[in-house]
């Protein structure tokens, strides 16, 4: 079979397609054959051995890809509630970029037969973040907040569930283009930060402050604890802007300098501030294999009745795996990138 590996950490073309042989079904695991895979900022991390679970749960050689799209291809010992041939999705901790997978039951679900294989493989990751994200936020309805990268693939998954829990919901996006997209999720105000000055534009629309900011850059954690109202919550899920859009790891002097210069935030001023800052790293939480469940299922079930939609999603072959990382990472894609490996059949 064929998948991508990562001999060692490094920039776009250290992506390269192998042949490797068919994994080997365990007890309690699941065989996939995958159609596609989701490409997330996770994996241009990850290739770049800056991602600490991929370095835990994968290791070198490194084959990305945090979640596929498939078909049940071979069922272990007690995995009694799925058929050879089922369609289904699956969370997939890295090793997603190839033509079968291996997958612990848990994180196996049946794909309504409304999505294509390419729409199974472009929603668990940025819709499980935003709703995680969210519920840490517990934020009472009507409240305003800040997304980042609204028009991205977790920020316009935010902007979805947010403006349907009730929230007044205030976009920033990095070019005039993505405004539409941003919009068209459902955000009530979208700032260009390309021609505006963003804080002081956010502020204008929210004298009191935000109960919530959501940023998966760390680029503007400062300004974006300011922009907080009194028990407000600055959620962090990333530092995307730690690297270099150019895909390079050789500039490590500017990667540790842009670590060094990240905030702090002492814990006597968020008490004193009434404010609360929040992260998590979602491929820390597997285990929590209930939480997952009634996640992914509450995702689908509101994709299926379109309350939810997915996100504009843009297809490489297998073959152009550099190019979907180099487009993700440069910045200039909306929505979700997926790469097509296996065959993808439209939906039902």
């Amino acid at each position: 079979m064929r998948k991508v590996t990562v001999e060692r950490p490094g920039g776009f073309r250290s992506l390269k397609v192998i042949d490797a042989p068919e994994p080997t079904v365990g007890p309690g695991e699941i065989v996939i054959s995958v159609a596609a895979a989701g490409v997330n900022f996770a994996d241009c991390l990850a290739r770049m051995g800056l991602y600490a679970s991929a370095r835990e749960f994968g290791g070198w050689p490194l084959t990305p890809g945090f979640e596929v799209s498939g078909q049940v291809a071979a069922l272990g010992i007690g995995v009694n509630d799925f058929e050879i041939g089922t369609p289904v999705v699956a969370l997939t901790r890295f090793g997603g970029y190839a033509e079968k997978i291996v997958v612990p039951r848990s994180q196996v679900f049946t794909r309504p037969v409304q999505f294509s294989a390419v729409q199974g493989a472009a929603f668990p990751v940025i819709f499980l973040t935003a709703k995680y994200a969210l519920d840490l936020a517990a934020l009472p309805s009507s409240s305003p907040i800040l997304i980042h990268s609204a028009a991205g693939g977790v920020g316009s998954a935010l902007v979805q569930l947010s403006r349907m829990r009730g929230n007044f919901v205030v976009g920033i996006v990095g070019t005039t283009r993505k405004i539409a997209t941003a919009i068209a999720a459902g955000a009530h105000a979208v700032i260009d930060r390309s021609r505006e000055h963003w804080p002081s534009v956010a502020h204008q629309l929210s004298p009191s402050g935000y109960r919530a900011v959501f940023d998966a850059s760390g680029e503007d954690l400062k300004a974006d604890y300011k922009l907080l109202s009194l028990r407000g919550c600055l959620v962090v899920y990333g530092s995307h802007h730690i690297i270099s859009k150019r895909g390079s790891i050789s500039s490590i002097p500017g990667i540790i300098l842009r670590y060094i210069t990240l905030p702090r935030f002492h814990p006597l001023r968020l008490t004193n501030d009434n404010k609360s800052i929040m992260g998590f790293n979602l491929s820390y939480l597997f285990h929590e294999t209930d939480l997952l469940s009634s996640a992914m299922s509450e995702i689908m079930s509101a994709l299926v009745r379109r309350e939810l939609s997915f996100p504009s999603i843009t297809t490489f072959t297998i073959e152009q795996v550099s190019e979907a990382h180099r487009a993700l990472q440069s910045g200039a894609t909306t929505g979700k990138c997926v790469l097509s490996i296996g065959a993808t059949e439209e939906s039902g």
